[in-house]
């Protein structure tokens, strides 16, 4: 099978890259149902991680969340796909609704909570009278994306200087609210970093709202007006349009229908993958693209995966490599093939092929990867769990979502 080329779109290096340095109008972008698949839940991490604290592993037993440990609690609701935050996660059901569960701290949960039992406790959210196609988390946001094409948030952003607000006139919402209507204009797809979104609509144009002291909103926000972040603005790219978005924690990243990535946001150890002016040719289309703190991951059509950025303890998977050194070339991860999704945390990864495999490694204090003993994996960390059709990253933590048995 041949695959037309797929570009990286590299701006002069620096640290934060203000704008994107972004015509693919797609016709059929809104989001379709993908194939139904209910899966058990499973998560691990450590006893003493915050997300142990705060009730992000639905564990009652935490000094055994060391190996993936089913989360019973979450049967009943038929879970079909997930989402982990740094505190909190959420997930859709075969019915369309959003789950949350963990800490509830300016409401990202996006119901109400009387004690933390309650919060640690997954339950249906609050204030969403549409049906959900996408739910996602970052750091004390929950954001869903309805069928029709509105989007509901809840709780709140923050930057450096602590809670910026979700609105410029409202702290934080405790429930989910309806955002942007559908009658402004209809998204198609959503990404979410630590504290901001980016968001598609149907005729391929960008819009971004949250922090941006990274410039992760590709559009500079003055410090004195920041809170001007948190209105949704379109991002005028040369009158280019796009058909996928990505977000790491403090960058992003937006695809056109020829191939093109163009990425923009916080670029200190080369997470933007941002070096020269050279545009770096990969064999085939990109797929998904994924980032945490410091370090970024490429999935393309044909199954293989890329890493750059920073090797903190094993995060980029290409063995042991000084902490100081910057990858900032597109490198694919040996032994890693026929992968269909990739997530990461803070400074740790996962990677799942198509017959179900699950494969981790980076930095593993808190117990993120599933490999009892703790160590940090610097290479290819395969786990010992069959049949695992979806997951995600925490901060800390990893959940995944695992074909029952027959």
């Amino acid at each position: 099978m041949s695959f037309e080329p797929s570009h990286y779109f590299f701006l002069p290096n620096q640290e934060e890259i203000y704008y994107p340095n972004l015509d693919s109008l797609n016709e059929d972008a809104l989001v379709s149902s993908q194939d139904t698949i209910i899966s058990e839940s499973f998560d691990f991490s450590t006893s003493e991680s915050p997300t142990k604290e705060c009730g992000q592993l639905c564990s009652k037993n935490y000094d055994e969340v060391i190996q993936p440990n089913r989360i019973v609690d979450l049967d009943k609701f038929q879970i079909i796909s997930i989402s982990a935050g740094c505190i909190h996660a959420a997930a859709l059901t075969v019915d369309r609704k959003v789950v949350t569960w963990g800490c509830n701290d300016h409401g990202a949960l996006g119901r109400i909570t009387l004690d933390e039992e309650a919060e640690k406790a997954p339950n249906y959210a609050q204030g969403i009278d549409k049906i959900i196609v996408k739910v996602l988390c970052g750091a004390n946001i929950t954001v869903a994306l309805s069928v029709d094409g509105q989007l509901y948030i809840s709780g709140t952003f923050k930057d450096q200087e602590g809670i910026l607000g979700i609105s410029s006139k409202k702290k934080f919402e405790q429930i989910f609210t309806k955002y942007i209507p559908a009658s402004k204009f209809k998204i198609s797809d959503i990404a979410v970093g630590e504290n901001h979104v980016i968001f598609l609509t149907t005729e391929g144009f960008l819009y971004s709202f949250g922090s941006g002291d990274y410039y992760q909103l590709g559009r500079k926000v003055s410090k004195r007006h920041k809170k001007n972040g948190l209105h949704p603005e379109k991002l005028h790219i040369n009158r280019i349009r796009f058909n996928k978005i990505f977000a790491g924690s403090c960058h992003s990243f937006a695809v056109d229908l020829n191939g093109i990535v163009y990425a923009w946001g916080l670029n200190n150890y080369g997470q933007c993958g941002i070096e020269s002016k050279d545009s770096y040719i990969l064999p085939t289309k990109v797929k998904q693209i994924v980032g945490g703190l410091q370090h970024t991951l490429v999935l393309q059509e044909n199954g293989y995966v890329f890493s750059f950025c920073r090797s903190y303890y094993g995060s980029l998977g290409l063995g042991k490599i000084s902490h100081d050194k910057k990858i900032t070339f597109p490198t694919r991860i040996k032994n890693l093939e026929n992968c269909h999704f990739i997530a990461t945390g803070d400074f740790h990864s996962i990677a799942v092929d198509k017959e179900g495999n699950g494969y981790t490694w980076g930095y593993s204090d808190t117990f993120a990867l599933g490999n009892v003993n703790g160590n940090d994996e610097y290479e290819l960390f395969k786990l010992k769990i069959p049949s695992i059709e979806f997951g995600d990253c925490g901060s800390q933590c990893t959940i995944l979502l695992i074909q029952p048995k027959e």
